[in-house]
This record gives structure tokens, C-alpha cells and sequence, in this order.
């Protein structure tokens, strides 16, 4: 991986990470031995809009249960998760952090949706997916904004 990956990994390695989530979850009181998914989506979620606006992007995505989609930059899987949990899709999520995809596939496993989310660690400018697997992508970002830009999709 390039160098800026390698900075990138540095920054948000957390060895602790999913044992802060699961104390996340108790404290919100949602018991983290086999939460909903839609429970923990107001902290499931660690971009600027949180829940709301992922569900905003996804709708506009037009997904459905045939729908394979691409989260790039998926950190710990939160918008991949509302995906499938809401629109039944299959999901692969990308993030260079390795403790962001060990928590998060864990944490998907906690909430039954490992058969449609698949997360792994990649970097999102060099993919390896055969042309024309995956029918949608998204990335979550800052806006600058009050209001989600309108999402862009093939």
C-alpha cells in the first residue's frame, strides 16, 4: 500500500475499538450479545450527518434486494449495515483500517447481517472487482451543507 495509506492506518488504529463499541451499545442500553441493527444505527455510524444522512444517500441509491453495493471508505460498517438491514442488499465495504473492519465485521455478526455485508481492507482507488459486479457505490463525507447534496448514481 502507498505511503499516505500507511498514514492513514496509523491515525485510526485502535486496538481497544470493539470493546469501546460494545460499552457504546450497554450504555445506550442495547445489549451488545445480540443487538438490532436498526437499534444501534444512531451510533453506528462516524461521518458528519451520522444515521440520517446515510439513509438519505441510500435512498437515493435506489437499492434493492439484487442491488450490489460498494461502500468505499466503509470504516467500522455502519452505512453498509443500514443498506442491507433496510433494502436487503448485498454490500462490500472497503476502509484501509484494519481494526475498523475487524470491529466491524464482528459487530455484523452481532446483528445477523454477515451474509449480505462483507467488509475487507482495501484501499478505494485500487479495487480488484470484476467490471460491472457491484450496480451502485457510495462514499459517506463531510458536507458543507445544512442538507445532503443530491447523491449522483449510474
Amino acid at each position: 500500500m502507498s505511503e499516505i495509506g500507511d498514514l492513514v492506518r496509523g491515525h485510526y488504529a485502535r486496538s481497544d475499538l470493539e470493546q469501546a463499541i460494545l460499552t457504546a451499545l450497554e450504555e445506550a442500553g442495547i445489549d451488545s450479545s445480540a443487538p438490532v441493527a436498526e437499534a444501534i444505527f444512531p451510533i453506528d455510524h462516524l461521518h458528519a450527518g451520522g444515521a440520517q444522512a446515510t439513509r438519505y444517500l441510500l435512498e437515493q441509491l435506489q437499492l434493492g434486494p439484487m442491488t450490489q453495493l460498494l461502500d468505499i471508505g466503509s470504516g467500522i460498517g455502519g452505512p453498509a449495515r443500514m443498506a442491507a438491514a433496510l433494502f436487503s442488499c448485498p454490500v462490500v465495504g472497503v476502509d484501509l483500517s484494519e481494526d475498523f473492519i475487524n470491529a466491524g465485521r464482528r459487530l455484523t455478526e452481532r446483528v445477523g447481517l454477515d451474509d449480505l455485508v462483507k467488509l475487507t481492507v482495501a484501499a478505494g482507488d485500487d479495487l480488484s472487482f470484476p467490471d460491472e459486479s457491484l450496480e451502485r457505490a457510495m462514499t459517506s463525507r463531510r458536507w458543507r451543507t445544512s442538507a445532503p447534496p443530491t447523491a449522483r448514481h449510474s
